[in-house]
């Protein structure tokens, strides 16, 4: 079990919250709004109400004795950039912010984020790669043009094995996982065969994954 705080409880932060609550994690819940913080006093493992603006406010809850911290008040840039600093400052070793812009997310890089987070352009993100090819199951961006979909097998692959399509020449892409119904081969290998009805874990650059057809 990990010891988590979260900073702000608009959408996001509310979320995230209750996932890790049930997760079994140890979270402490800090906003300046006794409603937002209703939503989550039963469960919460500590609902703090207070100013993160407010001197002393964030030493005073111990914020350098949890594990990773989440900012997601992306609405308060000013509010996110200190609790940052502070939380870095106080030895928190995973600090992760919701920024609001470009450069709202390079002042808390530069403050000592270790994680930036976009929620809603990364939504949008994963959305569009959904719309634009139907038999992409779920997208992850994983950086540097490196992405992983999970994705149904064209029609051309299925009843084949993974050496007869040789996939890496033809496409650029690898096969990590195929899963099939409840089960996970997770270590696919060069005579394993693709059925209908499969889903295939695949990991290329985006460039290379829009043009699989």
């Amino acid at each position: 079990m990990s010891s988590f705080c979260v900073i702000g409880l608009g959408r996001f932060g509310l979320n995230v919250s209750k996932e890790l609550i049930q997760m079994g994690h140890e979270v402490m819940v800090i906003d300046k709004s006794k409603q937002a913080l209703m939503q989550l006093s039963d469960i919460a493992t500590y609902a703090i109400e207070a100013d993160v603006l407010t001197e002393g406010a964030l030493s005073e809850v111990g914020i350098g004795n949890f594990d990773c911290v989440i900012i997601a008040t992306a609405v308060e840039p000013q509010a996110a950039i200190m609790s940052t600093m502070i939380a870095k400052e106080a030895g928190v070793p995973l600090v992760i912010a919701k920024a609001s812009s470009d450069l709202h997310a390079r002042v808390l890089k530069r403050v000592g984020a270790d994680r930036i987070i976009f929620p809603e352009k990364e939504t949008a993100i994963r959305l569009a790669h959904l719309l634009d090819n139907r038999g992409i199951v779920d997208f992850i961006p994983l950086g540097n043009d490196i992405t992983i979909v999970e994705m149904v097998p064209l029609s051309a692959w299925v009843d084949k094995k993974l050496k007869e399509l040789d996939l890496r020449q033809k496409y650029h892409i690898s096969i990590v996982a195929i899963k099939k119904g409840s089960e996970v081969n997770a270590v696919p290998h060069a005579d394993s065969k693709i059925s209908a009805g499969d889903t295939l874990i695949v990991i290329g650059k985006s460039s290379d994954i829009e043009n699989i057809k």
